[in-house]
């Protein structure tokens, strides 16, 4: 589906009272906690992150993710920006695909893994980074489609190549804010203004770039 997307950061001290004010505007809360992980793919010259800061209309994202670091759960998704929508095509991991070892650890969540994912995508692009949270959902009783998210205890890693076969992630670098977003349907324009409206007392930071831009950020 093809959806606007908001974007804002706020300190992690204000988490609870904008849970309080979801629930008290008709929100409910659609999964349990997960843990995401997400290792991000770019070429040499980081073009997909320019073309993301530099606010290219039609720009495009690859990365694969994983829920709890269970590696049960590795999908690939590209997530398509068409200036102010946007839309997300998921796949699974092909078994024919040429795959390279992941040895991942983060040292926030006092976890080690081992999985494989894709050398590539599109034969252009390679592993740089990976970026894990928490995240609680929510959707509105009456409009299915109008969600939020709320992402906590953000970190980066990056990939680093040990050899052909083998890539190393270290998760070490947090970010110092949480990310809250507000994703709908173009037909509920006017609605995610109010509820922004009623979070304003938070000092929300509206933040145009996506946590794999600020993971760059941070770590190159």
């Amino acid at each position: 589906m093809n959806r606007f997307e908001k974007k804002y950061t706020y300190l992690g001290a204000d988490q609870n009272e904008i849970i309080s004010i979801l629930l008290s505007r008709g929100f409910y809360e659609v999964y349990e906690t997960r843990l995401i992980s997400s290792i991000y793919y770019d070429d040499n010259n980081f073009s997909l992150f320019n073309e993301s800061i530099d606010g290219v209309g039609f720009r495009k994202k690859f990365r694969i993710r994983l829920y709890n670091n269970d590696a049960k759960t590795l999908f690939l998704e590209s997530k398509v920006r068409e200036n102010d929508t946007g839309f997300k095509i998921t796949s699974d991991l092909k078994t024919s695909e040429k795959k390279i070892n992941i040895n991942y650890k983060d040292i926030f969540r006092n976890c080690i893994c081992n999985f494989e994912i894709p050398c590539s995508v599109e034969y252009i692009y390679l592993p740089v980074a990976a970026v894990t949270y928490y995240r609680k959902y929510f959707a509105n009783y009456i409009n299915k489609d109008f969600r939020v998210t709320l992402d906590s205890s953000i970190a980066f890693g990056r990939c680093i190549f040990k050899d052909l076969n083998n890539i190393s992630i270290l998760i070490n670098m947090p970010f110092e804010r949480n990310v809250l977003e507000i994703k709908y349907p173009k037909e509920l324009e006017l609605i995610p203004s109010d509820l922004v409206k009623n979070l304003s007392y938070l000092h929300l930071q509206n933040e145009r770039n996506s946590k794999y831009c600020n993971c760059i950020e941070s770590l190159y």
